[in-house]
């Protein structure tokens, strides 16, 4: 009779950790995180609060830490608020604290204005090197300078000038003299370039690796007109 009770509570037991053990597998959590929106098109003005699902339920965002793998192009707060940047791509992490495991989401910022193809940036080179680079036509060639017509009715011409050496050392934009258009400039420059403000009463831009400046005259310049001036920092 010990020995039937002892079998009995022996199998007792047994039968416990098997049910006990498919409890635990039952209880298992099974991840499957998402971010919402789970790709994301807007512009340099905007923000989007983000969201970590798993399966149809919604996470907390505090348990995630979130990252931007382009800050010019958008930051992500704590709470996972996106903030864009600068026109481009950037791709948004959240990363759950306690297990380590990571989703990620996609943000493209477009730009509102894209009316015109900026001047050839690239500082030091010869008249040649841009005539080479330039698709627009020439209007006229000096000893130090360069002109294109515009491409288009909002652009008057674009003009580059050279040193004693024959090097670039800077470019204009010539718009066309329209007190309408100058709103639409400024937003060119703002969703592609850091904002100065104001400097001697010019809408003032560096860009993002901070090499060049560039300031807007609507028109104060009686001889050029509204313009954008680019010059090496």
């Amino acid at each position: 009779m010990k020995k039937t009770f002892l079998f009995l509570a022996f199998s007792l037991f047994a039968i416990t950790l098997v049910f006990n053990s498919c409890s635990s597998s039952r209880d298992e959590e099974v991840i499957n995180y998402t971010i919402s929106p789970s790709s994301l098109t807007t512009n340099y003005d905007k923000t989007q609060q983000l969201s970590v699902l798993n399966g149809s339920s919604t996470l907390n965002n505090s348990d995630f830490n979130w990252s931007s793998s382009n800050e010019i192009s958008g930051k992500v707060s704590s709470s996972g608020l996106f903030t864009a940047g600068k026109i481009g791509e950037t791709t948004i992490t959240a990363t759950n604290i306690k297990n380590g495991k990571s989703v990620n989401t996609k943000i493209t910022v477009n730009p509102y204005q894209n009316f015109f193809k900026e001047p050839i940036l690239e500082f030091g080179q010869t008249k040649e090197y841009i005539k080479s680079k330039e698709t627009r036509t020439l209007l006229k060639e000096t000893t130090t300078g360069l002109s294109y017509v515009g491409e288009n009715s909002s652009i008057r011409n674009i003009g580059y000038t050279f040193d004693s050496n024959g090097k670039m050392n800077s470019a204009i934009v010539l718009f066309d003299n329209n007190v309408n258009l100058v709103s639409n400039v400024v937003t060119f420059y703002k969703e592609r370039y850091y904002y100065l403000g104001l400097v001697n009463n010019n809408n003032s831009f560096v860009t993002t690796d901070k090499s060049i400046g560039i300031q807007i005259d609507s028109g104060s310049n009686s001889t050029l007109g509204f313009n954008a001036l680019y010059l090496k920092l």
